[in-house]
This record gives C-alpha cells, structure tokens and sequence, in this order.
C-alpha cells in the first residue's frame, strides 16, 4: 500500500536529500503483507503516507503568495541571493528566507554608518526607529504603520557581526524607502545582494 508515484515525484524537490533517503528506506520496507496490520499509524506505509502528504501541502502553501492580514501599512517578501550571477549560466542562489526588519524614519547617507568591507552594509542607523518585525520562512512580512514615510533595513549577521542591509536609494538620496498613505497598504519586496555578484 504506497502513496501514488505521480505524488512522490511531484514531492521529492521540495524535501531535501536527506528527506529523499529517509522516504527510499520508508518505501523499501513498506510491503502489503496479510500479517501486516495497517491499522498502526506507525507502520512503514502509513508513515510514507503522511511524509508524502505533509510535504505536498507544504508545497502548496509555500507556491501560495502570502495575503496581508492588515488594512494600513507595509508587506512584502524578502529574498536573498548569494553566488554568481553573471551571464551566461550564473549559478547563483535565490531563496525567501526569515529575516529581522528594521524600519525607520526616512534615512539618508548622512545618517548612517557605512561597512568599509562592503557599501551595502551598514554598521549603524541614526534616525529613530519606527518599528521592528520579522518576515517568516516564505520570506513573507507586514508591518502596521501610520501614513508617512520610511526606510526598511534587514539585520545581517556578517561574519559574527550585526549590519544593516541597505542597497538603493529614491531620487532625494534616501535609502529603501516607501510610502505609507491612509487606509492603504504599500508592497515593498527587498532583494538582499551583498553575497551575489552580477
């Protein structure tokens, strides 16, 4: 009694090699056996059952964009890309991953403090902070805010180090910044660079 192959194959990408090869060996010793007593929920087949299961919905959801719960504010996905990027045939890397946001009132050059190892990277913000959340592991984040102006930043542990990511600024010099009006929300979706090259 296995999980239809089309399932299986369908589910493999999405659960690791380690996740393969723990799967193979469920399904190796799964047999249809009159002595078997499928009514365990810890028999090999039912265990290959629910795996399978389990990751094909974990599949869906994560191919689901995410859907603001708030009604004012900011959302968006953050992604970081690391590797080789130049054409032809980069091979870099592109992922959602959980990061902190910081989100400050409009920052500028002035007022930070730049990496000497890298201008994306930031050692201090100076302006007051408007709030801080965490993006989760689609990448996903909102954050309430009143109507205004900000800029986003992420926390990067660099080497054991806590920096700011910050790569772009609007036509005032002002870095990764976004507008928030009233009873609207503002996508913002943040590439962090600092480890790929183009």
């Amino acid at each position: 009694m296995k999980p239809p192959l089309k399932t299986v194959l369908h589910t493999l990408p999405g659960i690791g090699l380690a996740g393969m090869l723990c799967l193979v060996l469920l399904f190796a010793s799964c047999r249809k056996d009159e002595k078997d007593d499928l009514s365990d929920p810890m028999h090999p087949c039912n265990l290959a059952s629910i795996i399978v299961g389990g990751c094909g919905c974990m599949a869906m959801c994560k191919a689901r964009d995410p859907i603001p719960a708030i009604t004012q504010g900011v959302y968006g996905r953050i992604r970081f890309l690391e590797g080789d990027f130049m054409p032809p045939g980069g091979t870099g890397t592109t992922e959602y991953v959980v990061r902190s946001i910081r989100i400050h009132e409009p920052t500028s050059f002035g007022d930070v403090t730049v990496s000497p190892t890298n201008p994306t990277l930031l050692v201090s913000v100076n302006t007051p902070l408007a709030g801080e959340t965490l993006s989760d592991f689609q990448g996903f984040y909102e954050f309430s805010l009143p109507p205004g102006t900000y800029s986003l930043f992420t926390e990067e542990d660099v080497n054991g180090a806590t920096l700011y990511y910050a790569n772009g600024t609007n036509g005032a010099g002002v870095y990764q910044s976004f507008t928030i009006t009233e009873n609207a929300l503002t996508e913002f979706n943040l590439d962090i660079t600092y480890a790929a090259t183009f």
